[in-house]
């Protein structure tokens, strides 16, 4: 799917107000991930749509794979709302979305880069960040 063809799904989303879900492939072989069974659609239609602008300024060539993920526990253990992966979504540990203490176990003692922001553009910011570092 092309960028141009990802902002068309998500004019069709926000005129549909029911709950979605969906994968959004991108040209190039970068893939993100965005999943949701939220009633609050327009939240998460701006979400989706802060992803896009973010693939627009980056073009997401500087990061691949890269899949951004809401996250369970709102940053609780993570220390971001929405945590950003240099990793195939299959890939990323299942720890996060278990229990409180499997969650929070997972990210004390987690070594792999993960961006972590309050949006989805400052979680893929933060990871390239820390990719560059």
């Amino acid at each position: 799917m092309t960028l141009e063809e990802a902002k068309k799904l998500l004019e069709k989303l926000q005129k549909d107000d029911e709950n979605f879900s969906f994968h959004l492939e991108l040209t190039g072989g970068n893939s993100t991930y965005f999943d949701s069974t939220s009633k609050k659609f327009r939240k998460e239609a701006e979400a989706i749509n802060t992803v896009l602008k973010a693939l627009e300024k980056y073009e997401m060539n500087d990061v691949y794979p890269l899949t951004i993920i809401k996250d369970r526990y709102s940053g609780t253990y993570s220390g971001g709302e929405y945590t950003a992966w240099n990793l195939d979504f299959d890939e990323i540990p299942k720890e996060i979305n278990y229990d409180d203490v499997t969650c929070q176990h997972f990210w004390i003692n987690n070594k792999i880069f993960v961006g972590k922001g309050k949006n989805p553009k400052e979680a893929t910011e933060n990871l390239i960040k820390l990719l560059g570092e």
